[in-house]
């Protein structure tokens, strides 16, 4: 049983160092982990998630990236709550490059230092959604999260 368990685990990592060096290989060569960030994290969006350009949010995220990339597993204390079928508004600002996406519901974003970053996506499904920094330092953490509940009634 220990021998099925490490074997296992050796071809997890294995996959794990395959894919980071087929990731790294389709970069500029710059070292920058924003294009594997985006390779990697960023699935095609189903069309629903969309959102007209001028449709107001039924919620506004504000968040701020941190200049020190907090502790791994450090999950936000800047929680929003959302009905399924919102539209969410995003504004980040950031003091480092990256990008911001929420993975699944909106495109990646290039996040520009001193510029205030903006997206939108409608919430299509109910759980908890975090929006994620990607520095161009390699680093990749939560910096807000959208929980999202049932759609609402009036």
């Amino acid at each position: 049983m220990r021998i099925g368990i490490n074997l296992l685990r050796a071809a997890m990592l294995s996959v794990v160092v395959v894919t980071f060096f087929a990731a790294m290989s389709h970069g500029e060569g710059d070292g920058s982990s924003a294009n594997v960030d985006d390779e990697l994290c960023q699935p095609p969006l189903p069309i629903e998630t969309q959102v007209s350009p001028g449709t107001p949010p039924q919620l506004l995220v504000q968040a701020t990236v941190p200049s020190t990339t907090p502790d791994f597993g450090q999950e936000s204390s800047n929680v929003y709550h959302a009905s399924k079928g919102d539209v969410i508004g995003v504004n980040v600002s950031t003091p480092r490059p990256g990008s911001i996406a929420v993975h699944g519901l909106m495109d990646t974003k290039k996040a520009t230092v001193g510029a205030m970053t903006r997206g939108s996506f409608r919430a299509i499904y109910t759980g908890r959604f975090p929006l994620h920094f990607h520095g161009a330092d390699g680093s990749h953490f939560e910096i807000a999260v959208v929980e999202v509940g049932p759609e609402s009634r009036p």
